[in-house]
């Protein structure tokens, strides 16, 4: 696996709640955790606080880790904001976007249009994210991306369960062909 111990164990509980294998109020098992991925409790400790900083957990003193709550409506809300952040991270990045990149970009859609056809839920996700982060890495403000990134996580859940709904990868693919043309117009609206 790539990245960090503490990146993984954060990867790791964000799947884990995504698949709705933690759910909300759950308390989290430093132990537990660290015998399922084979590493010592320090980077799991770190990891809470990424999780906690980003919304996913609760740390309650004296008691442990719990997973946070997000209803539906708190889903909504988050999602109508991230959605504005990402477009102002795709406004921002358009100019800097050369040729190269927009056809990394093509590539990533027509992975997403395969994911899509074939009904992968799990596989469109990750593109759409490696999509997400493509805007965030090019739109030059780290906190734009920080900011985007932030308001995702407590959603993980709700982005996986809508990814399953019949039809709906079929209708976000429209999104990123659109951003494609505009983008190579160097028209980001």
């Amino acid at each position: 696996p790539s990245g960090t111990l503490v990146d993984r164990v954060v990867g790791h509980i964000q799947a884990e709640i995504a698949q709705d294998r933690l759910r909300a109020n759950q308390k989290l098992s430093e132990n537990q955790i660290a015998k399922q991925l084979g590493i010592s409790r320090s980077p799991i400790r770190e990891a809470l606080r990424i999780l906690e900083r980003d919304g996913l957990i609760n740390y309650v003193p004296g008691r442990g880790a719990y997973v946070n709550e997000v209803t539906p409506e708190d889903a909504c809300e988050i999602f109508l904001l991230r959605s504005y952040l990402i477009g102002l991270a795709v406004r921002l990045a358009t100019p800097a976007i050369n040729g190269k990149e927009i056809w990394t970009y093509k590539q990533l859609i027509k992975d997403l249009e395969r994911a899509a056809k074939q009904d992968d839920s799990q596989t469109f996700l990750k593109i759409t994210s490696a999509i997400e982060r493509f805007f965030t890495d090019h739109c030059s403000s780290g906190r734009l991306r920080r900011f985007i990134e932030t308001l995702g996580n407590p959603c993980l859940k709700y982005r996986a369960f809508l990814a399953s709904v019949p039809c709906y990868t079929k209708e976000v693919i429209q999104f990123p062909r659109r951003i494609a043309e505009a983008i190579e117009k160097k028209n980001p609206s």
